[in-house]
């Protein structure tokens, strides 16, 4: 998809905006003012929820080029901006994610997958919940490269821009090359 806004969008427990189970290229793209929305969230079983903006789901692939992730939100759950389930894959080049808000974690991300961020800025998005205004990940391998991550919120008693932490045998990688994280 080149040249899109995908906007104003609704979804229930996933994918406020865009699902994807497959392969997505998104070149110049904008998803804005997106909602996900859940009647309960227990985060010990209902992890699988959230996505405010886009919702990647196992296994699939997502290629986020020269495009923007603002103002969605993912009430209750995680990933206000993006929800990257396990084995997925998202590669985010050139583009910005901001003003994302996630009723618990992930502000602007929440990675149980694999991600690179190259040359991209999250900034000012919130985890309203818990840990990772900015960034949540609990398994896969999180590469930032020439990016800025920067001015994003979580609780003042979890104030934790980016998490990394792991629940049960899954492990999590977060590496920072050239890159600037602020506030």
């Amino acid at each position: 998809l080149s040249d899109l806004v995908i906007a104003d969008g609704y979804g229930w427990h996933l994918a406020g905006g865009i699902l994807n189970n497959g392969a997505l290229n998104l070149n110049r793209c904008t998803v804005t003012n997106n909602v996900v929305d859940t009647d309960s969230f227990d985060p010990n079983t209902d992890f699988w929820k959230g996505g405010g903006g886009i919702y990647n789901g196992g296994g699939a692939t997502l290629n986020l080029v020269d495009s923007s992730v603002s103002g969605n939100s993912s009430t209750l759950m995680d990933g206000g901006g993006l929800y990257a389930f396990q084995g997925s894959t998202a590669n985010i080049v050139r583009s910005t994610i901001s003003g994302n808000t996630a009723g618990n974690t992930g502000g602007a991300l929440r990675v149980l997958g694999n991600a690179t961020i190259v040359n991209s800025t999250i900034s000012n998005n919130e985890a309203l919940g818990w840990y990772g205004g900015a960034i949540f990940i609990t398994d896969g391998v999180v590469e930032v490269l020439n990016s800025t991550i920067a001015g994003n919120i979580s609780p003042s008693w979890a104030p934790e821009g980016i998490f990394v932490g792991t629940f049960g045998p899954a492990s999590a990688t977060l590496m920072f090359t050239n890159s600037i994280i602020a506030n």
